[in-house]
């Protein structure tokens, strides 16, 4: 078992910033719906996307189009099997 400043070190260093503040952030938000966080996330996932894995670029290489492939799957299972099951539910 962690203890919290281990908790706090993790999650710095998974994030770049403590969870709270994610909690903070989206609740700031207005976040309340389980469609409008995975519509935040899919935004994340794609600000990521186009962070490193710039298909348009003619030198990407196998482990670039791997992650871009990766996140796309990501997204089609947040779409597909996520979001689509919650929409026009006040989850």
């Amino acid at each position: 078992m962690r203890t919290g400043a281990e908790n706090r070190a993790w999650e710095l260093q998974a994030y770049g910033m403590t969870a709270d503040l994610i909690r903070s952030f989206m609740q700031r938000q207005d976040v309340e719906r389980v469609y409008d966080a995975c519509m935040a996330l899919a935004g994340h996932l794609s600000n990521m996307q186009e962070e490193f894995c710039n298909q348009e670029s003619p030198d990407q290489t196998p482990e670039e189009n791997k992650l871009r492939q990766e996140l796309n799957v990501a997204k089609f299972i947040l779409f597909e099997y996520i979001m689509d099951k919650v929409r026009g539910s006040n989850l």
